[in-house]
């Protein structure tokens, strides 16, 4: 099969060169246009990850509002003395409030000061508890699609930011604005995973591109595993644009086949140019490279031998890890059943782009690859590429490791264990973490106005721990004041769950610095364990994490069964 690949290639490289080119232009332009549908950016999700068939999920899905009214966006407003000057803070307000009511999209505009009762507990729980700010709620129109959704989200940040600033500190100079809403903190998620992959990139590779001209002693050689690399990445990232129309896409899955696509590109290009260098060096025989078409055979020869050589161990290599990466689908999060899709489709790019596009490249650079590089004339360079390079001599470094390792393989054995060990030591300490809520930016906008609010606004904060419990509020009453008797319970509040007759929201704030923390983890596992007359599910940030941990243990011994199999099975095969 892979002699049959490499005649195809080595006869059409130009036709090879047409459909990959193709590929890439239509791809990259769904990836960041979108046809109208957003870009790939545009449609990540960067919500919070739950796993089907727990309680978290139950909380999570009964508590959602998607698609009830318009979408809220809270502007805090901070630096305002409230408790010494309400006059001058419900001037403050007035005017802000005029700026955000005028905006298209913006169906209402609610604060304190609106109030008929100022002194009410739904007027206090607008104002900070340490009375040096209050906040807007901004409800958007009902209806709103995507676009126009992120249109209006969009505008009020920015009205918070600019206009609502000048307003502000007309009243104090030392006033401040941040607009919050669930739009807000997902887009600034996707910024920044968006902004850390081009980030990455930048370092990444041109790093990769020095030690490639180091290992293959000129530029033209080096490219060759680049290039599959970079047409990998982008195909990739057309093909999850596609997958966002069937499947919730993380915006993390991204940075996961962005690594996986660099890396194997990278690796199974170097096999391939490697091998088909020593293949003609081997031909040549020292030699100097026919011309013409006697050397135009030559390299379809050489480049049909090297697919079959090499090609079928890059492919035997894709085919492992790529089973491997399945072992993911038997899990429940969704989360990481995306990110193995993401995963085994860069893996198959990466080496379809080594079997096809890396050999098309070489055939139509012929005797260039063998040529030697400008770089072998400067002073001192020479003498690395003959020690280090892909092609170096039998007195270069790997071949004197090489032998040494030959010679003494029981202590070479016996040092590398003990320095796996010595690396895996960390995994004892190792923490699995999931807060979407560490990934907002620091020191942005939307994250500093979601922690004052955590901070100052106790009946607008995202609980530690949401119960949901199938009774009205009187029947919760028992659950309620059990749970205000744990340690560390600052607030518990118990009210109807919109939408749901006989359902009762109990929101619990505690004070902890980490709301996924050891603390809270405990604190949900005791009130899973409370009895109550009546069923109920336990969810929030700290139960989310719980729930994963826990359907990833039940599920990881038959993940490792198949990347076992799998692997057993793929090697034998090739050996």
């Amino acid at each position: 099969m892979f002699t049959r690949i490499g005649l195809a290639v080595s006869r059409h490289p130009v036709v090879v060169l047409a459909v990959w080119a193709l590929l890439l232009t239509v791809m990259t332009g769904l990836a960041f246009q979108g046809l109208g549908a957003g870009g790939l950016f545009e449609r990540l999700a960067s919500a919070e990850a739950t796993t089907p068939d727990t309680d978290s999920h139950v909380v999570y899905s009964m508590t959602r509002t998607d698609g009830e009214g318009g979408e809220s966006i809270t502007v805090v407003v901070s630096g305002v003395d409230v408790a010494g000057d309400p006059a001058s803070a419900a001037a403050a307000a007035s005017a802000v409030r005029g700026e955000l009511a005028g905006l298209d999209g913006v169906a209402s505009v609610t604060d304190a000061f609106t109030m008929p009762d100022p002194t009410s507990q739904q007027a206090r729980a607008l104002l900070s508890a340490d009375g040096d700010g209050f906040v807007e709620l901004v409800e958007l129109d009902e209806g709103l699609d995507d676009r126009a959704s992120q249109t209006a989200n969009d505008r009020v940040a920015e009205t918070a930011r600019d206009a609502c600033l000048d307003a502000l500190r007309a009243h104090d100079a030392g006033a401040d604005a941040h607009a919050v809403s669930a739009t807000l903190i997902s887009d600034s998620i996707t910024g920044l995973v968006e902004k850390d992959l081009v980030r990455g990139e930048s370092v990444s590779l041109p790093v990769a591109l020095v030690l490639l001209v180091i290992v293959f002693g000129g530029l033209l050689a080096a490219g060759l595993p680049l290039i599959g690399a970079i047409v990998s990445i982008l195909v990739g990232m057309g093909a999850l644009w596609c997958l966002t129309f069937v499947l919730d896409i993380n915006s993390f899955t991204l940075n996961v086949i962005s690594i996986i696509g660099l890396a194997l590109s990278i690796d199974y290009g170097l096999l391939l140019v490697s091998r088909y260098r020593e293949e003609m060096a081997a031909r040549l025989a020292g030699a100097e490279p026919p011309r013409g078409a006697v050397m135009g055979g030559l390299v379809r020869q050489v480049v049909v031998r090297t697919v079959a050589t090499a090609g079928r161990t890059v492919s035997f290599s894709a085919l492992t890890i790529a089973c491997s990466i399945a072992g993911l689908f038997v899990m429940r999060s969704p989360v990481l059943r995306t990110i193995a899709a993401g995963a085994v489709v860069v893996t198959l790019l990466a080496v379809t782009c080594t079997l096809t596009l890396v050999p098309a490249v070489i055939t139509l650079l012929g005797r260039r690859l063998v040529r030697p590089s400008a770089l072998s004339r400067v002073p001192g360079v020479r003498r690395v590429l003959a020690a280090v390079g892909d092609s170096s001599s039998d007195d270069g470094v790997f071949s004197r490791l090489s032998r040494r390792v030959v010679a003494h393989p029981w202590a070479v054995m016996v040092v590398i264990v003990a320095l796996l060990a010595l690396m895996a030591t960390p995994v004892g300490s190792l923490r699995v973490r999931s807060n979407f809520t560490e990934y907002m930016p620091a020191n942005s906008s939307v994250r500093t106005g979601y922690d004052i609010v955590q901070d100052d606004y106790p009946a607008l904060a995202t609980p530690t721990i949401s119960i949901v419990a199938q009774t009205d509020t009187t029947g919760a009453a028992g659950l309620v004041s059990d749970i205000r008797a744990m340690d560390d319970v600052t607030h518990v509040t118990a009210a109807p769950l919109p939408g749901h007759e006989d359902m009762t929201l109990i929101s619990v704030l505690m004070d902890v610095d980490d709301p996924v923390g050891q603390q809270a983890v405990d604190a949900v596992d005791r009130i899973r364990a409370m009895t109550a007359d009546h069923p109920f599910w336990v969810g929030g940030a700290a139960a989310q994490q719980t729930d994963f941990i826990n359907a990833m243990l039940d599920r990881a011994p038959w993940s490792a069964l198949i990347i076992v199999v799998a692997v057993l099975v793929l090697l034998f095969c090739m050996t």
